[in-house]
């Protein structure tokens, strides 16, 4: 009985670790390049459309970039106020910077986040 709890153990631990990263390597590099094509002559991110901004920063996010992920977020949060995504993008905001153990600058994200959501 021991074994056989022992071996649903390990199959589960490798089956949320392979569950863990969605993007790899290669999804992160083409976002990257992307990025880089959008910028303007400023090096500024040119508006894209929510749904491209929320994926690239999921990419950014899951490969712990969380400046380029904060960079997508706040074109969401400036750019479409309205959308049913933004509480997603200012969650994000908090969450990444906590993650940079930049716990003022998070809480200030999640207090806006529970304000006004």
């Amino acid at each position: 009985m021991k074994k056989f709890l022992f071996l649903i153990a390990i199959i589960s631990v490798f089956s949320l670790n392979s569950f863990a990263q969605v993007y790899n390597d290669a999804t992160l590099a083409r976002v990257i390049s992307q990025d880089n094509s959008d910028k303007d002559a400023n090096g500024n991110l040119e508006n894209l459309t929510i749904g491209e901004h929320m994926y690239r920063a999921d990419v950014y996010m899951s490969n712990r970039h969380f400046a380029e992920a904060r960079e997508h977020w706040q074109k969401v949060i400036t750019n479409y106020p309205d959308n049913s995504l933004v509480p997603k993008a200012l969650f994000g905001m908090g969450r990444s910077n906590m993650w940079e153990r930049n716990y003022d600058e998070a809480v200030k994200w999640f207090d806006v986040l529970v304000k006004d959501y």
